[in-house]
């Protein structure tokens, strides 16, 4: 250790320079670079990734440690299963986001210190997993999730716990999205939640919702409406970010009042089967929204909405869709749905985190941008309109702007007018895509 002591005094101005302590510097040297080099083989080989292609299907105990894992699958978690995570990054991967996704049935997750989700591909694409957390439990302490579309729990049956002790938001996390039969306790975390207000059997309730400001406080049917059968129960929690999920909208349910206040960056997200009629989005509320047996009123002091969400289904399903805002998200199974901005404006936005159209759906698009909206700052994400089984996307006069046509099955889509703002991409897996340009695209 005399050499490694005269090093730190000459490092200190105090080392004499002989021949045997410039020899023993000189060891010293050696050992310390040798020491780096092994320490820096040591973390590459941590972070060296573990690819797994296809399910990856838990049935019994199994503990993986400081681990890379990069899934080409899905993530299955059986009714005997006991999955312990801890300082690991869990990557599931795929050509779409929602082509794989981690799915309890009735088993249990364990993440300590990790980092789970989705990821970005070589083109700069987030593709986004989502959490089926629909029977069964997830212990999840200090774990970050990320490119994600959400924790979800089942609509009906199942009884999913998400238990989470500084749970975090990574990037692109959706959102906790409280549903069914959800058993939620949150603690010391700061996540984003969705409220999913079922409003099949009527009521009134008010929701003033503070972001970035730590909250104690329980959710359920007592706060909420008469149909809701989730618990939340949040202790000193932030959300960054709130979701309201109008659930069960139905023409011929029971009236159902909503009454929002204050509350910065909402997001209002409809959902509702065989719908009829026009809707018309205001992100200020001066006038009440209306839809089947709901009504969406402002407080005295009115929300701060950003955008809207769309989730409609049913063959008989037929909107006309108005207003001047942004619709982040827009999923769409049967019937038909008009959507209209105004001309030359095309003020009436669909970011296109997700365009999805299936079954026999039919949209069509007037004046209508898609993607992220040209005042918005590109973040270079792409997003993404899938259309597939016998579903159509049809429009006139849209601007679209980094956004990946893709479809499946017998899916369709023919827009003519395109004022192109960005990329535009094209993948086909059955079915067909017709784009019409202003101009010669790039």
């Amino acid at each position: 250790m005399v050499g490694l002591d005269c090093i730190f005094e000459r490092l200190d101005g105090r080392c004499k320079t002989t021949m045997d302590q410039r020899r023993s510097q000189h060891t010293c040297f050696s050992i310390l670079i040798l020491l780096l080099l092994l320490t820096f083989t040591t973390i590459i080989a941590a972070e060296t990734a573990i690819t797994k292609e296809g399910d990856w299907i838990v049935s019994s105990a199994e503990t993986v440690r400081d681990k890379r894992i990069r899934l080409n699958g899905n993530l299955i978690l059986e009714p005997n299963a006991v999955l312990t995570m801890e300082d690991c990054k869990l990557e599931i991967l795929g050509t779409r986001s929602r082509e794989h996704l981690v799915e309890w049935k009735g088993g249990t997750l364990i993440t300590l210190n990790s980092t789970l989700g989705g990821f970005v591909n070589d083109n700069d694409a987030a593709i986004h997993t989502v959490f089926h957390l629909y029977d069964g439990l997830w212990e999840a302490t200090d774990t970050i999730l990320q490119y994600t579309y959400g924790v979800s729990f089942h609509w009906k049956e199942g009884h999913g716990i998400l238990k989470g002790t500084r749970l975090k938001a990574g990037p692109r996390p959706d959102a906790i999205i409280c549903s069914g039969q959800a058993d939620i306790t949150l603690i010391d975390s700061d996540f984003p939640i969705a409220l999913g207000v079922y409003t099949n059997k009527g009521g009134k309730t008010r929701l003033d919702l503070p972001t970035k400001t730590p909250i104690t406080k329980v959710y359920n049917a007592e706060t909420l409406t008469p149909s809701v059968e989730w618990r939340l129960d949040m202790k000193n929690t932030t959300v960054g970010h709130w979701f309201v999920f109008l659930r069960n909208i139905g023409m011929n349910n029971p009236p159902c009042e909503v009454t929002l206040g204050q509350s910065k960056r909402l997001i209002v997200s409809l959902l509702g089967h065989n719908l009829t009629g026009d809707l018309n989005l205001c992100n200020d509320l001066s006038q009440p929204i209306k839809l089947g047996n709901v009504t969406i009123n402002k407080a005295k002091t009115p929300p701060d909405i950003s955008m809207f969400a769309i989730y409609f289904s049913g063959d008989k399903t037929d909107m006309n869709i108005y207003g001047k805002t942004h619709i982040c998200e827009l999923m769409h199974r049967g019937g038909k749905l008009n959507l209209s901005g105004t001309s030359g404006q095309n003020d009436l936005s669909i970011g296109c985190t997700t365009l999805e159209l299936s079954g026999t759906a039919e949209m069509n698009l007037q004046n209508i941008h898609l993607g992220r909206p040209i005042t918005w700052t590109s973040d270079g994400a792409v997003g993404e309109a899938n259309i597939t089984d016998n579903s159509k996307l049809t429009g006139h006069n849209v601007s679209i702007r980094d956004v990946r046509f893709h479809t499946r099955d017998k899916g369709q889509v023919s827009i003519k007018g395109i004022d192109k703002k960005g990329k535009v991409e094209v993948r086909k897996e059955g079915g067909d895509v017709e784009l019409e340009y202003n101009t010669s695209p790039d």
